[in-house]
């Protein structure tokens, strides 16, 4: 071809790229800052309660009690706890949560007590048959309504016929 070399081509004095030490350096502190960041906003947006403090202080009431995760192995052969195995830290943790709830209307009788969550599967069921076993074994008269209408389990704890629901008395076709 008709190519001329104006100037021809002289190495640099020094290596140019990569610079692997000073790349990597860079590469933790940019990575490291961005993943506080991302953090830090993640967390600002985060609103789930994650432990028993923080629903006390955000509700603004006092934690009355706080019952143990219970094994499915002992959960399938009886959700009445407090009658299969009393001296189950459950058990005992029910028992604390009646002698609380005695002790926070001491000055009130107790007329309702309303155990509920957002997600199915936490507990209602075992935890209301419960602690309706321990408070009538303190000798308190008790009367436990299972207001589940898609899925009430109440009745399956306690083997008794679901004939007649809620949903019935309430309308008054009973």
């Amino acid at each position: 071809g008709d190519f001329e070399v104006i100037i021809p081509a002289t190495p640099p004095p020094s290596r140019s790229s990569p610079h692997p030490f000073r790349d990597g350096l860079l590469g933790l502190g940019i990575g490291l800052v961005l993943g506080v960041a991302l953090a830090f906003v993640v967390g600002q947006f985060d609103t789930r309660v994650r432990t028993h403090r923080e629903a006390s202080s955000i509700l603004d009431l006092p934690l009355v009690g706080r019952i143990p995760h219970v094994s499915p192995k002992l959960l399938d052969s009886t959700p009445l706890i407090v009658a299969a195995d009393p001296g189950a830290p459950a058990s005992e943790a029910l028992r604390m949560l009646r002698s609380n709830l005695a002790w926070a209307s001491i000055d009130d009788d107790l007329c309702s007590v309303l155990i509920t969550s957002s997600v199915k599967g936490e507990g209602k069921t075992v935890t209301a048959c419960n602690l309706a076993v321990t408070l009538a074994r303190g000798g308190h008269r008790v009367l436990i309504i299972d207001a589940d209408l898609r899925d009430p389990r109440v009745h399956r704890v306690f083997n008794l016929p679901n004939a007649v629901g809620l949903t019935s008395v309430i309308l008054g076709t009973t």
